[in-house]
């Protein structure tokens, strides 16, 4: 049996500026470092079951990834049961241009988004100088329930015609 050992870092941070007449030059910075560590296990604060796919979006529909069932397999090739989600980070990789978008959705995305049907997460392409357009949702403490069926579901959607290429990784408990 493999263990799960991973860390979760954002650095959020930069610097406000400006200048008037009467106060010169004026400067208010800002930071929000969120960092947190999670061991093997079931419980809070814990996860153990990895899943990590680069992949390309087709031009005629998007791409299911089952949570819970046998079609995902780990980075060691066992069936992914998962019971709880921890972190989900989609990257969305240079591969399309200015203005399009891919598509997060599926059963699982709407339970996380207070079981509002049909909801969806748009991320954007990065920049040109290589940096990746990314969304990262985390419930490290209370995680987000996987429910077999089709409440275990992630979708990944390009626009019409497009084949962006991405990275999903998903992190959670199988009980």
């Amino acid at each position: 049996m493999a263990n799960l050992l991973s860390n979760v870092t954002v650095n959020f941070h930069g610097v406000f500026k400006t200048a008037d007449a009467v106060f010169g030059a004026t400067s208010k910075p800002f930071q929000r470092l969120i960092n947190f560590a999670l061991t093997n296990g079931t419980t809070s604060g814990k996860a153990d079951v990895p899943l990590f796919k680069p992949g390309q979006t087709g031009s005629d529909g998007g791409t299911n990834f089952d949570l819970s069932g046998t079609t995902q397999q780990d980075v060691f090739g066992a069936d992914i049961g998962m019971l709880g989600g921890v972190c989900i980070l989609l990257i969305v990789n240079n591969s399309i241009v200015s203005g399009e978008f891919l598509d997060v959705d599926g059963g699982f995305i709407d339970d996380y988004l207070a079981g509002t049907a049909d909801s969806r997460l748009r991320v954007h392409p990065g920049s040109s100088a290589g940096v990746p357009g990314f969304i990262l949702i985390a419930a490290p403490r209370d995680d987000i329930a996987v429910t077999a069926g089709t409440g275990d579901i992630i979708t990944v959607t390009a626009a019409s015609g497009k084949t962006p290429d991405y990275d999903l990784a998903v992190i959670g408990r199988s009980a």
